[in-house]
């Protein structure tokens, strides 16, 4: 594997800073790649003080977007903990389900009407902010199974088989980065 995540969504547990640096030593004696640890957005993310132990800054980015889509309030989140401790950042998740207003719960399938223009438009808003960045590193896109499970009536987070997938394919296959 190329990437090793040793903690996930920790919850309170994030704080237990000289514990996680032992799974950290212990991860390192037996697999020699990089590691992250992937916690929930907000505080959780914003207050680890291990991330110097790491090789990579990892987020399961849910952090809702405003109604403007702006995601700048998001990338100086990200840039500050990067920039505390020169890490690159990965998005370990994130994603938006294929409904109106996915952009406020990112988190969520909800019952609500279908909308691929706001997955579409919420895709196109991560794309924007980060993928240049030289400190981002990449995003895992949440809810993409292996087994192209998706349809153009799909509310789901997946975006097989709608508008958002052109998207990725789109960017992926540009020479926008770097």
């Amino acid at each position: 594997m190329d990437l090793y995540c040793v903690g996930y969504e920790m919850g309170r547990a994030s704080v237990y800073d000289a514990e996680w640096r032992d799974v950290i030593r212990r991860a390192r004696r037996v697999y020699p790649g990089p590691l992250t640890v992937c916690p929930s957005q907000g505080e959780q993310f914003e207050s680890i003080t291990f991330w110097d132990a790491l090789d990579y800054v990892g987020i399961d980015n849910d952090y809702p977007l405003p109604d403007s889509y702006d995601y700048s309030d998001i990338v100086k989140k990200l840039e500050r903990v990067h920039e505390r401790y020169q890490k690159p950042v990965i998005l370990t998740e994130v994603g938006f389900a294929s409904t109106e207003n996915a952009h406020r719960a990112p988190w969520a399938e909800p019952i609500a009407k279908l909308s691929m223009e706001e997955q579409t438009r919420c895709y196109q808003a991560v794309f924007e902010a980060l993928y240049q960045k030289p400190w981002f590193m990449g995003m895992y896109w949440w809810k993409v199974d292996t087994d192209g499970f998706g349809s153009e009536n799909d509310r789901s987070l997946t975006p097989w088989k709608k508008p958002a997938m052109g998207l990725v394919q789109n960017w992926y296959s540009s020479d926008r980065r770097r």
